[in-house]
């Protein structure tokens, strides 16, 4: 939690939100496919059945380390299936996925992402932060050196040509399980929290640990940006919140793709988390930069879609009609003696006690 005595004068803005359904006009994980055929980079097309390819990428039974995609020209950035397998609803996204989303924007051909924003990989940041010790920087003891060779460092995959010109920046995070996204409005200087959940609110030094970072990495990759000596200017965003504990991941790769400073982002429920999920899966494996998507086709060919396994199934102790049949007899039985009784409601056993007490001598 932040430290309420900080000094850190954060100008909190509350963002406008849309309490209506969402927009069907809204983009949501465009799939940029035309027909339910899939044109490889061979001349022969595959039919995809993507309920098909979706239980065998979350089989539990296949091998979870097989990879079922990889970045083309990308060093390390792949998925595993276990890693896939996170994005399952009711499920916490794992790192890998988020990095692998975030790269795989940047290599889109989309106009927004070509022109106008950058995403930056969340690991580089957790390693800048653990060299400097995270509990310094938490408790405000160190909050980055103001000299860029702070960062001169040369993490994989980072291409800094892409960087230049960028107006918005993306850079997610996870803090204590919950993941957050920063966001750099170059243009304006300001830099931007967008929490799920603003109970979780970010350190406020983290916040500021980030954006040191972010406009130190713009001053390394872009020889014409100049960063202002007071640096940017901080603001809480009050965001949509996300129905359930576990979809910040989901909501922070959704803001990465659609986010805009001046535009209004929709509530999702439960329900359409899971849509979301699923069309998540689509995209990553079908993006034309994932060099195994033809393999995995392949494989799913021949995939048989096992189902649960059905419990084995009993015979009843007593059928019904059976049990009808014995209350009828019992009903239709005439009483014993000892039923006739006062001590009939006790029980037999209980019955032989009590007549056993009786003739017993007094003393």
């Amino acid at each position: 939690m932040e430290d309420e005595n900080s000094s850190d004068k954060r100008e909190y803005v509350e963002s406008k939100v849309d309490d209506s359904p969402p927009d069907p006009s809204i983009p949501s994980f465009d799939l940029h496919f035309d027909s339910p055929t899939l044109e490889t980079s061979s001349t022969v097309e595959l039919d995809v059945d993507f309920a098909k390819l979706y239980e065998w990428v979350m089989d539990g039974r296949e091998n979870k380390e097989e990879i079922v995609a990889s970045l083309r020209g990308k060093h390390n950035v792949f998925l595993r299936r276990t890693n896939a397998r996170t994005i399952r609803p009711r499920q916490q996204i794992d790192n890998s996925v988020v990095t692998y989303f975030g790269f795989m924007l940047d290599d889109s051909e989309e106009d927004r992402f070509k022109k106008d924003v950058f995403c930056l990989s969340s690991d580089p940041f957790l390693l800048a932060l653990y060299k400097d010790g995270d509990d310094k920087v938490l408790a405000g003891e160190k909050n980055t050196a103001k000299d860029p060779t702070h960062f001169q460092y040369n993490p994989p995959n980072f291409d800094k040509l892409k960087l230049r010109g960028k107006k918005l920046v993306f850079l997610p995070f996870c803090y204590k399980g919950h993941w957050s996204l920063f966001a750099m409005d170059v243009p304006n200087n300001k830099f931007y929290i967008l929490d799920s959940l603003f109970t979780y609110a970010i350190n406020g030094n983290i916040n500021k640990y980030a954006a040191n970072y972010v406009v130190n990495i713009l001053t390394l990759a872009d020889p014409e940006y100049s960063p202002t000596p007071s640096g940017p200017t901080i603001e809480f965003l009050g965001m949509p919140k996300q129905p359930n504990k576990y979809d910040c991941g989901l909501f922070v790769m959704k803001w990465m793709e659609m986010w805009e400073p001046s535009k209004e982002m929709p509530r999702w429920t439960n329900d359409e988390c899971g849509e979301l999920r699923k069309a998540l899966i689509w995209r990553m494996l079908f993006t034309p930069e994932n060099i195994e998507r033809n393999r995995i086709l392949k494989i799913c060919e021949d995939y048989k879609v096992r189902g649960k396994r059905k419990p084995k199934e009993r015979e009843p102790l007593c059928t019904p009609e059976v049990a009808k049949q014995e209350v009828k007899v019992l009903r239709e039985r005439k009483p014993a003696a000892s039923q006739m009784t006062p001590y009939a409601t006790i029980g037999t056993k209980t019955l032989e006690k009590v007549i056993a007490r009786q003739d017993r001598p007094k003393l």
